[in-house]
């Protein structure tokens, strides 16, 4: 009961760049997947490490100075509720 794991797939749309402006040819169209583990420490505070990345068609993601068309990285978050 203390362990959960999650996955998520999501693409966005944004041809035209009215939410997400890029200057690309093909504005903001991008895939985003996750997976998360989470661990119930108490019934109320939850720890969780996700691994998230993106993908588009444009390079759009800034990196050390240079714009790639894919993003990675690792978070985790601490969460209580009362």
């Amino acid at each position: 009961d203390q362990w959960a794991v999650a996955g998520r797939l999501e693409y966005y749309s944004d041809r035209n760049g009215v939410i997400i402006s890029t200057g690309t040819p093909n504005g903001f169209q991008t895939y985003g997947y996750s997976l998360n583990v989470d661990y119930a420490i108490f019934k109320n505070v939850v720890f969780r490490t996700e691994a998230r990345g993106f993908s588009s068609k444009d390079a759009i993601f800034m990196k050390n100075d240079e714009l790639l068309k894919g993003n990675f990285f690792l978070a985790t978050s601490l969460a209580a509720w009362f």
